[in-house]
C-alpha cells in the first residue's frame, strides 16, 4: 500500500511538473495561449514595441528575418512585414502569414490591413489580409479579441493550434 501511494504522488509530481513547464514555455506544444497574446492587446498601430511583442508572441521571428513598416498617414492603416530571408517553405510561410494575420488584425484595434511581403534570391511575392476579408471568414474580427475568451475562438476558427 505505501508503495503505491509513494508511486502515485511521484507520478503526481512529475505531471504537475510538466503541466508547468507547459505553461512557461507558452501553452500546449509550445503554442502562445489566447491569454498571452490577449495581453498584448493594442489601440494602436502606431505601438510598434507592442507590435513586436505580438510578432515574437505569434512566433512571426522563426519564419524568417524581418522588418516592420507602418502606413499610420491616413486610412487604412497598414502593418507591413517585409521578410529577406525564409526559414521555412514558401507553403508553410504563406499559411502561418496569413493565420497570424488574422490575429494581428483583431488584437490591434486600428489596424486595417496586415500586409505580409518577401523579397529573397529564390522568391519573391506580396499578400495581404484586411479588414474586410477576414470579417468575410471568421464574423466580426475586431470583436474576436473583446476578451481572451473570445480570442480562443478565433483561434480554434483558424485553427490556430495545429500551427506546430
Amino acid at each position: 500500500m505505501k508503495k503505491s501511494m509513494i508511486t502515485t504522488m511521484i507520478a503526481l509530481i512529475l505531471a504537475l511538473s510538466l503541466v508547468a513547464c507547459n505553461k512557461k514555455n507558452g501553452g500546449e506544444n509550445g503554442v502562445t495561449t489566447s491569454k498571452d497574446l490577449f495581453s498584448l492587446k493594442s489601440e494602436y498601430i502606431g505601438n510598434v514595441s507592442n507590435n513586436e511583442k505580438i510578432l515574437q508572441a505569434l512566433e512571426i521571428p522563426s519564419l524568417g528575418t524581418y522588418t516592420q513598416e507602418l502606413k499610420t498617414d491616413a486610412t487604412p492603416y497598414i502593418l507591413t512585414i517585409n521578410f529577406s530571408k525564409l526559414n521555412v517553405t514558401e507553403e508553410e510561410f504563406n499559411s502561418k502569414m496569413r493565420m497570424y494575420s488574422y490575429v494581428l488584425l483583431a488584437l490591434i484595434e486600428n489596424v486595417d490591413e496586415i500586409h505580409w511581403n518577401v523579397e529573397t534570391a529564390d522568391f519573391t511575392e506580396s499578400k495581404s489580409l484586411t479588414v474586410a476579408d477576414a470579417n468575410k471568414i471568421v464574423g466580426n474580427i475586431k470583436n474576436s479579441a473583446s476578451s481572451s475568451e473570445e480570442l480562443q475562438s478565433l483561434l480554434v476558427a483558424i485553427e490556430y493550434d495545429k500551427i506546430k
